[in-house]
């Protein structure tokens, strides 16, 4: 059975942040990671790259050694990022064949939250877990990376309640699947089991895939 974790929460500004993360088989992928700038944004990225076992894993091991190259600056500019993460995915695959990334990029500033999205699922935000009619899907324009050397990013911007609970949430579509996308009940499900129950019911949610989310509280 695939080794699941959830990391532990992470506490950044008004923001307590939960990681999970149940792979589906040794060889998962699915990624995350986040970083704190130094001007006190923070930077949430989930990605789901298509096909599974070493293919997969080799595509996994490019991602993060570009992520880790770009934790040496200072400041990150998600666009940027995502256009060398593309052109290095398509080098890549001229010799191993193609392989294709979706990408969600959150940054949080403050007052506002940035989605960037290289043809990955929705963000959610929830003004009110308990109402399921407060969660709204985010949802930004952009390419998959790896597929074609000009891509491009139209992210959506969100203001954050100041001085009010809300809830944020990133997720692959291990979890975020078309029927659960379609249903904001459905949504809320996912959210509440897994501030409630933990890592138990982000295993049993019945897809066979990766499964990873991200929620983030303002605390």
């Amino acid at each position: 059975m695939p080794f699941s974790h959830r990391l532990e929460p992470k506490k950044s500004g008004n923001h307590e942040i939960d990681f999970f993360h149940v792979p589906y088989g040794i060889l998962g992928g699915d990624w995350l990671a986040e970083r704190e700038l130094p001007d006190g944004r923070q930077v949430v990225v989930v990605a789901d790259v298509t096909g599974k076992g070493i293919p997969a894993a080799m595509v996994v091991q490019c991602v993060q050694s570009l992520w880790a190259a770009s934790l040496a600056e200072p400041q990150f500019d998600a666009d940027k990022w995502l256009q060398s993460l593309n052109q290095a995915l398509c080098t890549l695959g001229r010799t191993q064949g193609t392989h294709s990334v979706s990408m969600g990029v959150m940054v949080l500033a403050g007052s506002h939250c940035t989605y960037f999205s290289a043809g990955h699922v929705p963000m959610y935000f929830a003004r009110d877990i308990h109402d399921h009619r407060s969660i709204v899907p985010i949802n930004a324009r952009g390419s998959v990376l790896g597929l074609d050397p000009l891509v491009t990013f139209q992210p959506e911007i969100i203001a954050l309640p100041v001085g009010e609970p809300y809830i944020l949430m990133l997720g692959t579509d291990g979890i975020l699947d078309w029927q659960t996308r379609r249903s904001g009940r459905a949504v809320q499900r996912i959210i509440r089991g897994a501030l409630d129950e933990g890592m138990s019911a982000i295993a049993k949610h019945p897809v066979s895939d990766d499964k990873i989310m991200i929620i983030i509280r303002a605390a």
